[in-house]
């Protein structure tokens, strides 16, 4: 099931202004939508749903698509966890569907059903595939998703670029628990991403090498994949690992994380702090095994803000002793180091197209 959690919509905007900056949503936006909204979950003037889907309805009337799409991405947001949301996801990928192929870029976009097999059952993933034409049958494939809160088509702009940058065939998913993803999200998760990679691997069997990038908790899915070495290469952008999924920093969690994450469960019943500490711990890298002496990793870059809202300054530690991990901790910035993605994304592009090179 889908649950609601209490929030404060002011300090919701005011918390994810750097990430919706980037997706195109203005400074006035935000501050209009803020002062109108007094009700996070139902529908009507002055609910949050609604009034976002009013500003997007709006920006589509006027034939701005992409901020249309970006505003129905802050209407569903943070779960779907009222009919309200759900009608705003609904309508944020109607809207991209029917106006993403149209983008000037050269990558060719395709929206796909893949048939994933995970422990002998066939599960079907809404995909999103892109690539620029002419592509060599041997060029890389690389998976691109992320997080429990951000889904695939607020990265379409990550996908484009990568297919661009590495000249490979990118595909874009939602994670475990999240968006169209038919699983709920559990401690191996890892199993459905390899299963959608495996999937892909059948349209493209000479790709040379393959490859995942995530975001946020995507994150901590490539960093598993990567100690794992179960990928030629991996990014990984603020994703968790150990010290962020213990008691201390999941107690603290603000801004509805607890209820997001606890969202990405499916459970029956919204989960309580002790339940969701529990949940939390098992996801732990550590507690798994992946972090123990003598652990090695696929090439995998590392790159977060060390001011992360949502984890622990240690948290990265046990990546830096371990051969084919680098760990960059950008100064002064939050998680994902949201306010420097203009320059952190395409850095860590270039050095997933120089490692999957061979260079």
């Amino acid at each position: 099931m889908q649950y609601e959690m209490e929030l404060d919509a002011a300090e919701l905007i005011e918390e994810r202004r750097q990430q919706w900056h980037v997706l195109g949503i203005t400074d006035a936006i935000m501050d209009s939508v803020g002062a109108r909204v007094t009700d996070m979950w139902n529908s009507g003037s002055g609910c949050w749903a609604t009034e976002w889907s009013r500003e997007a309805q709006r920006a589509a009337d006027e034939g701005n698509h992409a901020l249309a799409v970006a505003l129905y991405g802050a209407a569903k947001f943070p779960v779907l966890g009222s009919p309200a949301h759900a009608e705003a996801y609904r309508a944020q990928v109607a809207e991209f569907l029917e106006h993403a192929p149209q983008t000037q870029d050269t990558v060719v976009f395709e929206r796909i059903t893949l048939l994933a097999d995970i422990g002998g059952m066939a599960v079907e993933v809404a995909a999103h595939a892109y690539g620029e034409p002419g592509l060599n049958a041997d060029a890389p494939i690389v998976l691109v998703f992320s997080g429990v809160d951000t889904w695939k088509i607020e990265i379409d702009d990550v996908a484009r670029s990568a297919a661009r940058i590495i000249g490979a065939r990118v595909l874009t998913i939602d994670m475990p628990g999240t968006g169209e993803a038919l699983v709920a999200n559990s401690m191996h998760g890892e199993r459905y991403v390899e299963a959608v990679l495996a999937a892909y691997r059948e349209y493209w069997p000479a790709a040379r090498k393959v490859a995942a990038f995530g975001f946020s908790f995507a994150g901590h899915w490539t960093i598993k994949l990567a100690l794992m070495q179960r990928v030629d290469a991996a990014v990984s952008i603020g994703g968790m690992i150990d010290d962020a999924l213990q008691e201390p920093n999941v107690r603290a969690l603000r801004f509805g994380m607890k209820g997001i994450w606890g969202n990405s469960l499916r459970p029956e019943a919204p989960l309580d702090d002790e339940t969701l500490v529990k949940e939390m711990a098992k996801f732990s890298l550590r507690s798994q095994g992946l972090l123990e002496d003598g652990a090695r990793s696929a090439p995998l870059l590392f790159i977060n803000g060390d001011r992360d809202q949502h984890s622990t300054p240690t948290d990265v530690d046990p990546l830096r002793s371990i051969p084919g991990a680098t760990v960059r901790l950008i100064p002064e910035a939050t998680h994902c180091a949201a306010e420097h993605l203009g320059t952190v994304i395409p850095e860590a592009l270039l050095w997933l197209r120089r490692t999957l090179a061979g260079e």
